[in-house]
């Protein structure tokens, strides 16, 4: 999506170069007149995203900022849009940080002393803490900056005192929202390995793992919590989880929320020893349905949401970026009973996947997509039911083999001829390559149901049990079709494919559940965390010291070479490293 706007904005700033009219020029004039010009910019911008995304990919806001970078001679250009995107996003739309990457990823590359003064920047603003936008987008920007600017770049990004600001966050327990964002930013300076080093020298893990503890081990319900206090850095809970604005309603849900931790077998790998232990920390939360947040009114099960995406990313984080010298990484066996998941394996390469399978979160500003393991087949009705934790860009159907996923193009689900999805967030049904507009919006809470008709060839989308209108699949959506999805940034669902009862299950139709027809191998129902491959591969390179260097794997160096690529003959890689080396490949790229 963005990256096809990138491509024509960079082209028409080519031809237009210097021809621009001076009406937006701000020059030499006071700060506050620049500040006020920049902010209407940057939120007109988050006005114009959602229609410009789908028709001409213009944005006039975006346009004059970009012309007030050109022909600013100050220095301090990039400080100041960055001090403006802190303090004019609206942080609740849903396209807040979508635009903020926008902005990061198109804005020129800054000098390293730019980058420096925007960390003060952000460290000022979470100092000062003035209110929930400007610390949400400061938080957000910085998530952006570190992803975006890896390596060098981001070290600038990562001083002690900023450090040190992100844990006094973490252990805001009573701040769920604003947990979660610093959480994020944690994640994406840990991804550079001198940030990663920083933080392990601080503490951080240790504050990360008492997150996780908390948020596991039945803080998500909250229903008799009272107002939250700090997370101890010691592991230990320093108080209640709850915000204290809805505990009646978080309470009702914190049965769904619990069931989910009992259901998953573990063992795990100590990150230390490398050994198995039989310790490890409680599952991901969340693997039920939730009631609509708009049916229990709203606040109290907005943070039993939000705590649940905590239990996933605590979790997520220590497993995969960042361990914790304290804490076993998980290797989680998926529950007896449940026959289809997430396919790991077919997933992109940012998408986040939980230990069950069935919950998955994107936190990177590309398309990531996934297919189940299991296909519906022809001469039957099938169903299937999606939470969504967030209520943002998603498409959320099905697709067929022929289905291609090209993150960095913007291109997911619904996309292409071989593949139908719903986006409740802007309204639109995409198929057939185009999208129409529906009746149904999501909100977080929500349930979306997903009906497949492949007697008479129909299929139709519901939210919390309003349906949109009957849509008529072609000859090739009408066998062997995944259930799918694909999420932009910041967006985080639970997929349910029959194992559990469903919340909206049509009664006035005879579906089927993928759940009674899957299966899943002994080693389809393990998720390996990325530290742990890690590990793996290094223990393989310490083991084979005979290793063949002319016959081995020119990427893992592990494996012999066992593919030729047609027609060039290239014959360099092993078959795991080279189906992975296809970032575009979709459902049937494998």
């Amino acid at each position: 999506m963005w990256s096809r706007f990138k491509q024509i904005f960079r082209r028409r700033r080519g031809r237009e170069g210097s021809s621009q009219t001076d009406s937006t020029s701000t020059d030499q004039g006071p700060e506050d007149e620049t500040s006020r010009f920049l902010k209407q910019c940057i939120t007109q911008t988050v006005l114009d995203a959602p229609r410009a995304v789908t028709q001409d990919f213009y944005m006039e806001g975006l346009e004059n900022v970009f012309l007030y970078v050109d022909r600013a001679e100050h220095g301090d250009e990039y400080e100041r849009v960055a001090q403006a995107l802190i303090e004019a996003i609206p942080h609740h739309n849903p396209m807040a940080k979508a635009v903020i990457a926008l902005f990061v990823e198109t804005l020129p590359t800054p000098p390293v002393a730019s980058l420096k003064n925007v960390s003060g920047i952000i460290t000022n603003t979470i100092s000062q803490q003035r209110d929930e936008q400007s610390l949400v987008n400061a938080l957000m920007c910085l998530a952006l900056l570190a992803d975006n600017f890896s390596g060098a770049l981001a070290e600038n990004l990562c001083s002690p005192e900023l450090i040190s600001r992100l844990e006094t966050l973490l252990m805001m327990g009573e701040r769920p929202l604003i947990v979660l964002k610093a959480l994020t930013a944690v994640e994406m300076l840990a991804r550079t390995g001198a940030n990663k080093s920083a933080l392990q020298e601080h503490g951080t893990p240790a504050i990360v793992f008492a997150l996780e503890q908390r948020y596991q081990s039945g803080g998500v319900g909250g229903g008799d919590e009272g107002d939250g206090d700090g997370v101890g850095a010691d592991g230990a809970d320093g108080g209640n989880a709850d915000n204290g604005d809805g505990g009646g309603d978080d309470k009702t849900h914190s049965g769904d929320c619990d069931g989910a931790r009992e259901a998953t077998r573990a063992t795990s790998i100590d990150d230390d020893q490398q050994g198995m232990s039989t310790a490890s920390p409680a599952p991901a939360v969340a693997r039920t349905a939730a009631t609509p947040v708009h049916s229990t009114g709203g606040r109290g099960l907005l943070n039993v949401l939000l705590k649940a995406q905590l239990a996933f990313c605590t979790s997520w984080l220590l497993d995969n970026v960042l361990p914790c010298s304290r804490r076993p990484i998980a290797v989680r066996a998926v529950p007896e009973g449940m026959n289809v998941m997430l396919d790991a394996h077919d997933a992109t390469k940012f998408l986040k996947l939980s230990p069950d399978g069935v919950e998955i979160r994107s936190d990177v500003n590309s398309f990531e997509s996934v297919r189940a393991t299991c296909c519906a087949t022809s001469g039957k009705c099938w169903y299937y039911e999606v939470t969504l934790f967030t209520a943002g860009i998603m498409q959320i159907g099905w697709a067929v083999d022929g289905c291609q996923y090209q993150t960095e193009e913007g291109r997911g689900i619904g996309d292409d001829e071989y593949s139908l999805a719903v986006d409740g967030s802007r309204q639109l049904v995409w198929f057939n390559q185009a999208p129409a507009h529906t009746n149904i919006k999501w909100r977080p809470g929500d349930v979306l149901g997903c009906y497949l008709d492949l007697v008479h060839h129909r299929a139709w989308f519901s939210v919390n049990g309003q349906r949109t209108r009957v849509l008529r699949l072609p000859p090739h959506l009408r066998d062997r079709v995944y259930p799918a999805a694909s999420l932009m940034i910041d967006q985080h669902v639970a997929f349910n494919f029959g194992d559990r009862p469903y919340k909206f299950r049509p009664v006035d139709e005879d579906v089927y559940d993928l759940n009674q027809i899957g299966v899943l191998t002994e080693q389809q129902r393990r998720i390996i965390p990325r530290l742990v491959l890690l590990n793996q591969i290094q223990q393989e390179l310490n083991d084979d010291d005979d290793l063949d260097e002319d016959n081995t794997c020119s990427i893992c160096f592990v494996r012999p070479i066992e593919v030729v690529h047609e027609p060039c003959g290239h014959r360099a890689f092993c078959l795991i490293c080279s189906l992975h080396t296809n970032d575009n490949a979709g459902i049937g790229g494998r």
